[in-house]
């Protein structure tokens, strides 16, 4: 659905209920995109402020396409 998603020019997320299944799904998602130029961010409790921040920020500006998150 995310790949669908991305294809029909739409930013998409998934939330997973902890940071180690979030990390798996990420992985998951770069190795399996790797031959698509879909940028996808991963946000957990490992993720610093700063880059959180920055994560948002190219959010809003339609930066990234997939979003992984606990």
């Amino acid at each position: 659905a995310m790949f669908v998603a991305y294809m029909s020019g739409y930013q998409s997320m998934i939330i997973a209920p902890t940071t180690i299944l979030s990390t798996q799904h990420y992985k998951s998602f770069k190795a399996r995109f790797k031959d698509y130029d879909i940028k996808i961010a991963k946000i957990d409790r490992f993720t610093t402020t700063k880059e959180k921040k920055k994560i948002r920020e190219d959010i809003a500006e339609g930066k990234v396409d997939m979003i992984i998150g606990t």
